[in-house]
């Protein structure tokens, strides 16, 4: 069993698991994983790690059953630009340069991240024991535990750069089931031609992914608000033809399942984290 609502350390990288692991009848475990949505955080943009976790997971569970079970990893960024970045870029247009490390922030999942998970899991519900299924009225803010009897389902959500990285991570590797891509960096150059050329990585040749024994094709959820391309610079306005552009793209990508673009109101800066969390249960009712 996993320990909930509380920071980790993980390589390095500090990361706050919350969610709804438990609380499912016998009848409702059988043949199900658990998703676990892996989510990138800024402190830098206004809440704690936890703060912004205990959001979204408020924000998830008010929209969805108590039966409905996830995991929500929230990981801290330190250098957005920098850390999400899938490749380097300078756009004068808007004054900001991108470090490229989003190969080194997707390998932290991976190669830490997952198998931490995994392992703490075990490891405690070797020493604890199987627990007694039951229905729980926890909320949130309580501890919880998870248990391992059944394999996780792994997801990545992201807004911003943070959604063209959940993007970019679905054309590089196995490891995720589908995406949340909140008013992602569309505009990010070379982006377009590297989705239209690679497409989304096909899950089931990976055998190592969980997910491949029962779902052979991706989800993906994409979003916008109505008012992001209506700006001055016209590097940014091109979000909204850019966005409509990779939708196209994952309608004739083979292995997409299922995908949408929701338009929200307001512009890029209006209520992002609930946005996410919109994108997040998509996730978990269409998985």
């Amino acid at each position: 069993m996993l320990q909930m609502h509380e920071v980790s350390v993980i390589g390095g990288r500090r990361v706050y698991l919350t969610g709804r692991p438990g609380g499912m009848t016998e009848a409702d475990l059988v043949g199900n994983s658990i998703p676990v949505i892996f989510w990138p955080v800024s402190e830098e943009h206004g809440q704690s790690l936890g703060e912004a976790a205990k959001y979204v997971a408020t924000r998830i569970n008010e929209s969805t059953r108590e039966t409905d079970r996830y995991v929500l990893a929230a990981f801290e960024v330190k250098d957005w630009n920098l850390e999400l970045a899938p490749w380097k870029a300078e756009i004068p247009e808007i004054g900001q340069n991108f470090g490229g490390e989003g190969e080194e922030t997707l390998r932290w999942i991976q190669d830490a991240a997952m198998p931490w998970l995994q392992s703490e899991a075990a490891t405690q519900e070797e020493e604890c024991g199987q627990p007694e299924v039951t229905v729980s009225t926890e909320t949130v803010e309580t501890a919880d535990t998870l248990s391992t009897t059944e394999h996780f389902t792994y997801y990545i959500a992201g807004y911003s750069l943070g959604g063209l990285f959940a993007l970019w991570a679905l054309t590089v590797s196995a490891a995720f089931a589908g995406a949340a891509a909140c008013s992602a960096s569309q505009w990010f150059p070379g982006w377009l031609d590297h989705l239209e050329e690679k497409g989304l990585a096909d899950i089931a040749e990976c055998s190592e992914n969980p997910a491949s024994t029962e779902k052979a094709n991706r989800i993906v959820y994409l979003s916008l608000g109505g008012k992001e391309h209506k700006t001055p610079n016209p590097f940014v306005a091109t979000i909204l033809d850019a966005t409509k552009r990779c939708d196209a793209l994952l309608e004739k990508d083979a292995a997409v399942r299922k995908h949408v673009l929701e338009m929200n109101r307001g512009g890029h800066f209006s209520d992002p984290d609930g946005r996410v969390a919109k994108g997040i249960v998509w996730i978990l009712k269409n998985r």
